[in-house]
């Protein structure tokens, strides 16, 4: 290899002194002074502020204690029981930014100016005894984040300047009319969520009064009952599931309990997601380890089916399961898809120990809600809200969930407002009105003037919805509306010794009706008219095969599809078909022939 002259390399090196003569050198030298350089201007000075503050402020205070803190939940300049002000002659940077406040509060002003403190002096007094505070914000890892870091020095020892940080800390931990919320990876107090539970009572849930007295004396009958717990030596701890379809309860619930269990002294604590930087397992251990720490308390999580996944499933077993200690816990959990949630979490004692449905109401909790509104708009002089009106919103809103029924009420309070002078809109009118357009939504067409709960409706010659709709049946096995369920699954036993047991008329015809629908013949005393109020037939149709031929009706499959209506419970708990063999011994074969006329 052919070596290139010397005059070909440049000098890429910083002399110190400009006015230094240019020394001649080897090639070697200039490349040891450029890795020498390289070397120096990578080896910069490593700033540590939790060091380089606190020496300085040594030497500005000698003779002082000093106490620092970066703990993210102290904050001096709110603390109230000491006073502070600033140091004239120091200088004090701040940061203003902008937070809106809510139109709907009121007034013409719709925001206001924060500051927060980058760097300031200040002296404090607490208990008689004078300190000096120096706050400032200092960069912290990558990602532009920054934290603050308080500095405390006292002339006389280090002692009472442990006390006021401990006692500014045990302020920020106790809870101003504000509620402990987990999200985003840490805990924060919300004054917001606690203005809006404020509002909530009992009256508010719609249940039976024995249900609702059930769910009541389980969760605060569990925080009186520690000294019994400890006797029978058995953990105090307890967790329960509320499920059902949505609009149905569960949240205005939580938020009752919230309430309730706040003003007994019984933290609430209210997680929104297990979001974090170290994974949901991260998140977990931040929530529970809090719970131990305020316990006794109640935690509380709303929609457990996107809490848990299969990846976080196990850490989250582990974490109930309390191999830390759970004592005084009471975990409240609910879902709008019990399905979804894992054996290990819906059918494990321990675990979750109390299952509470909160399904659409029936007619009796319907009219209940009914008389919630009435008992509500009993002051309003422009609304006529009788007590006959009330059964009839409860007859001809089958289907409803407690949100669509609240919908139907609000709609019609809005078009009575939105009426003219000169228009007159009656309230029952304009209610009937919104509860037959959110019929259609939910997929009811049983609007009656009457007052029954279906109608009839033919389509060439076939009874397509039955003719009066059977008044809604308790399977054996299941539990009304709002009451604790133990844990076994609800009874599917159609069988005629089930019915029986339970009081109910017996089925003793299932008959493949033609063109895809079933008949269904219920018992009734011989050369006896069938009762209008309890009826004897029922038609359900099955499927939409109105076309299909006659003879498709002989490839009838030998399962067939529990119908919706004649058992509610059944359908809900166990979706599909039940085998005839098992549950529904046929009186006669199956039969292509069309049914007597009744």
């Amino acid at each position: 290899m052919t070596r290139l002259p010397d005059e070909d390399y440049v000098d890429i090196g910083v002399r110190n002194d400009p006015n230094e003569p240019e020394r001649s050198s080897s090639h070697s030298d200039r490349l040891d002074a450029f890795y020498e350089k390289c070397v120096e201007q990578a080896s910069g000075k490593h700033v540590l502020p939790d060091l380089t503050i606190p020496h300085a402020l040594r030497k500005l205070y000698p003779g002082y204690s000093l106490i620092m803190s970066d703990d993210c939940r102290l904050d001096l300049l709110s603390f109230p029981e000491a006073q502070i002000g600033r140091i004239p002659s120091s200088g004090e940077a701040k940061n203003t930014t902008f937070a809106g406040i809510p139109r709907h509060t009121g007034g013409d002003v719709h925001g206001r100016l924060v500051d927060s403190v980058v760097c300031g002096s200040y002296k404090m007094t607490w208990k008689d005894k004078e300190f000096i505070v120096h706050i400032t914000k200092v960069p912290q890892g990558a990602m532009h984040m920054s934290k603050v870091m308080h500095f405390i020095l006292h002339s006389d020892g280090e002692e009472p300047a442990r006390d006021l940080l401990l006692s500014a800390l045990l302020y920020q931990e106790k809870l101003h009319n504000q509620i402990w919320i987990y999200d985003s990876g840490h805990w924060s107090k919300s004054k917001k969520l606690w203005s809006d539970v404020q509002n909530s009572s009992w009256d508010d849930v719609v249940m039976k009064d024995n249900c609702k007295e059930v769910l009541k004396k389980d969760i605060y009958g569990f925080f009186d009952m520690e000294e019994l717990y400890k006797k029978l030596s058995i953990p105090w701890k307890r967790g329960l599931i509320l499920y059902g379809p949505p609009g149905n309860g569960k949240t205005i619930t939580m938020k009752v309990v919230i309430k309730i269990c706040a003003e007994r002294g019984f933290i609430p604590l209210y997680v929104k997601s297990f979001a974090h930087c170290r994974g949901d397992e991260g998140a977990m251990e931040d929530v529970f380890g809090k719970a131990r720490q305020m316990a006794p308390c109640v935690l509380i999580l709303e929609d457990l089916d996107s809490l848990i996944s299969d990846r976080n499933r196990s850490y989250f077993l582990n974490q109930l399961d309390g191999l830390d200690g759970n004592d005084g816990l009471l975990v409240i959990g609910s879902t709008n898809h019990l399905e979804k949630l894992d054996p290990a979490l819906s059918n494990r004692p321990s675990r979750f120990d109390r299952k509470y449905h909160f399904d659409d109401p029936d007619e009796g909790e319907r009219g209940l809600y009914a008389k919630y509104w009435q008992n509500k708009l009993k002051g309003n002089e422009e609304v006529s809200f009788p007590d006959l009106l009330v059964e009839e919103i409860a007859s001809i809103t089958a289907g409803f969930s407690f949100s669509y029924l609240k919908e139907a009420f609000v709609s019609a309070l809005v078009d009575l407002a939105d009426a003219g002078e000169g228009d007159k809109v009656d309230f029952a009118d304009a209610l009937k009105n919104q509860i037959i357009t959110l019929q259609k939504e939910v997929g009811k067409q049983q609007a009656n003037p009457s007052g029954k709960e279906a109608i009839s409706s033919k389509s060439e010659g076939n009874t397509e919805i039955n003719a009066l709709a059977q008044p809604e049946m308790a399977i054996p096995g299941s539990l009304p509306r709002g009451c604790s369920q133990p844990y076994r699954k609800i009874s599917t036993d159609l069988s005629q010794n089930s019915f029986k047991s339970a009081g109910q008329v017996v089925p003793t015809d299932l008959t493949p009706w033609p063109f895809g629908t079933t008949r269904i013949v219920r018992d009734s005393p011989k050369d006896t008219p069938p009762d209008p109020n309890s009826p004897a037939v029922m038609r359900i149709k099955l499927d939409s095969r109105a076309e299909s031929s006659r003879e498709k009706t002989s490839q009838l499959p030998t399962v067939l599809a529990a119908p919706p209506c004649a058992y509610p419970k059944a359908v809900k708990s166990m979706p599909g078909t039940l085998p005839v063999s098992e549950h529904m011994p046929l009186s006669k074969p199956f039969s292509t022939a069309a049914p007597k006329q009744l």
